[in-house]
């Protein structure tokens, strides 16, 4: 019996695999001709995927509004709650460690309260 790997938006089937092999698929990223997929879930003879970009390469860098996995894409929600501005983290989700460091941006908003003075020449 084949398990369908099917689109969790669309529903669409993108791959087909044999119901034994299902066991070693767990929750890893999943590639399929050159795509990655996250598993978002199991129902009934499927399981439902997310296409994910390709996970990054040692040393690479990027930049998320949450601490999140370069690996599988998990996003830590309460990033916020983080004591230190920089560590390591284990992902629960694929088993990815990787490091993060807080960035801190400074903005301004500024109003005229009153205007400056202009010279009219004409």
């Amino acid at each position: 019996m084949k398990i369908e790997i099917t689109d969790y938006k669309t529903n669409n089937v993108i791959y087909k695999i044999e119901k034994e092999k299902v066991k070693s698929v767990g929750d890893c990223l999943l590639k399929i001709k050159d795509n990655f997929y996250k598993i978002m879930y199991y129902k009934d003879n499927k399981i439902f995927v997310k296409e994910f970009k390709k996970p990054l390469k040692e040393k690479e860098l990027f930049q998320e509004e949450e601490i999140t996995c370069p690996f599988c894409g998990y996003a830590f929600e309460d990033s916020w709650e983080f004591d230190n501005d920089e560590g390591e983290i284990f992902c629960e989700i694929c088993g990815a460690e990787f490091g993060y460091s807080r960035i801190i941006e400074v903005s301004y908003n500024m109003e005229i309260k009153k205007d400056g003075n202009i010279c009219n020449l004409d």
